[in-house]
């Protein structure tokens, strides 16, 4: 299912891509990624990184391939999406009992929640009209739904290496998110005290 719904979105986002530059920042996002120049404040400057791959793909023009990032981006951040709705589901279901109606539902249910919700973010309005051209957003969500993702993988592992993996991921991408906007501290500072009261409470006695 998470392949086919990154197929999906990234087939309906490539045929609505814009071919060219268009507003309002596209065109400076454009130049500033090909050049490896500074774009407005704050500057993003691993968003224009990665801009800078995405032109030497041999395919279109160099707005198109860079309108192309953000397709990939947004339908990765859809998949990101699934997933974690995917883990809060099967977090609900355990909290039930094996004789609760609810519980006897199983995983199809959950899939089917997960399934609607991130195709209610990838073809709302909002999101799908930032797609189609260069701009900073796609990118930017999907560091922060995938740090969402990770901690959420923490928050439901025990002490071990698979926790450790997560965590360590979690401040991977916060530090990610720190490099690509520094309003980004705000959701550090939320994450971070969550899992930090986790911590804390899993080494009470």
């Amino acid at each position: 299912m998470s392949t086919f719904l990154f197929v999906l979105t990234f087939s309906v986002y490539l045929i609505t891509l814009a071919p060219t530059i268009s507003i309002p920042d596209s065109p400076e996002l454009v130049a500033t990624a090909f050049t490896l120049g500074v774009a407005h404040p704050p500057g993003y400057a691993l968003y224009l990184i990665l801009g800078k791959f995405f032109s030497f793909l041999p395919l279109g023009n160099i707005a198109w391939r860079i309108n192309l990032m953000s397709g990939i981006f947004a339908s990765l951040t859809t998949l990101v999406v699934y997933q974690t709705v995917r883990r809060i589901t099967g977090l609900l279901e355990r909290g039930h009992s094996e004789n609760d109606a609810r519980a006897r539902l199983g995983n199809g249910k959950g899939r089917g929640v997960a399934v609607f919700c991130a195709a209610l973010l990838a073809f709302s309005p909002a999101f799908w009209s930032f797609v189609i051209s260069a701009e900073v957003y796609h990118v930017n969500l999907f560091l922060v739904s995938l740090l969402i993702f990770s901690g959420l993988v923490y928050f439901d592992s025990g002490w071990g290496r698979h926790s450790t993996r997560s965590l360590c991921l979690t401040a991977f991408m916060g530090g990610l998110l720190l490099a690509y906007h520094t309003s980004n501290f705000f959701y550090l500072g939320v994450a971070f005290t969550l899992l930090w009261a986790k911590a804390w409470s899993d080494k009470r006695p």
